[in-house]
């Protein structure tokens, strides 16, 4: 049975499992040509602190990419203020049915970028350790790329996340998350790099005939096509398909990026932040 809700135990498989859903399902919400969407998409983990995902190998993401996502979505005195409030919530006044919310910091929008509003849009925060009520992170988004800045709107979640449970002292209980997207969307070759990364998934989904595996293919054929031609990597001039291709090069040679593991993550970065 086809389900709108992905739930894992912890964050740190949650991507994979949403993406693969997503590029496994005979039938989509929208088919776009140069991916596909599915529509009211619910991810759940039962802790988010617990993420062990590797943006680095994983996504190709340097310590920049990070910097840059926290420093366009996360106002440092609000995000203070909502750590703060979060925690008086989660240790002291959560039993009473308290929830406090912040909403991302709104990007501009241009014709190339954001043009129909932020991605990321609110987060939300309820529960108190040991109490009847689930410590539970919530956030809610526009739209994600799921197998591409999915993994890093995740990062985010369990980040501020592990700033909330900061003295850990209820050992055992965890902080859930759930996450609301209107849309989950499948970029066909923004995709790629991730599943160049890992060889069983993209084995898996080459041996797919969905509707969202024959446009990632279709882009994984043209990437093998530019080889064959010899249309060299810096003949390339779109950029995110420049992209594409360099990992693929280097997934080739065996090479990969620095390790980038969620856990090892902060918002020291964030001008401002003082908690």
């Amino acid at each position: 049975m086809v389900t709108n809700i992905i739930h894992t135990p912890t964050a740190s498989n949650l991507m994979k499992e949403a993406t693969m859903d997503h590029i496994s399902r005979s039938k989509v919400g929208h088919d776009m040509g140069i991916g596909t969407n599915l529509y009211d998409l619910t991810l759940k983990c039962d802790d988010v602190v617990n993420n062990n995902f590797d943006i680095g190998k994983e996504l190709w993401f340097k310590q920049a990419r990070w910097t840059n996502l926290i420093r366009s979505y996360l106002d440092p005195e609000l995000t203070s203020r909502f750590i703060l409030a979060s925690r008086k919530i989660a240790y002291e006044v959560g039993n009473k049915g308290i929830v406090t919310e912040m909403q991302f910091r709104g990007n501009a929008r241009s014709d190339k970028k954001h043009k129909w509003g932020n991605c990321l849009l609110s987060a939300s925060f309820r529960g108190q350790f040991d109490s009847h009520i689930t410590p539970t992170l919530v956030f809610h988004s526009r739209v994600t790329y799921m197998g591409y800045i999915s993994g890093l709107d995740i990062a985010l979640a369990s980040v501020i996340a592990k700033y909330i449970e900061y003295d850990g002292h209820f050992d055992g209980q965890k902080v859930e998350f759930i996450w609301k997207l209107d849309v989950s969307q499948v970029h066909a070759f923004k995709t790629l790099p991730w599943l160049y990364a890992n060889p069983d998934l993209f084995k898996r989904v080459m041996e797919l005939n969905t509707p969202t595996a024959e446009r990632i293919k279709k882009w994984h054929d043209t990437v093998l096509r530019y080889e064959r031609e010899g249309k060299t990597i810096d003949e390339e001039i779109y950029g995110p398909f420049r992209r594409v291709r360099t990992m693929y090069d280097l997934s080739n040679n065996n090479e990969r990026k620095p390790e980038l593991f969620v856990r090892d993550l902060t918002l020291d970065k964030l001008e401002g932040f003082n908690v």
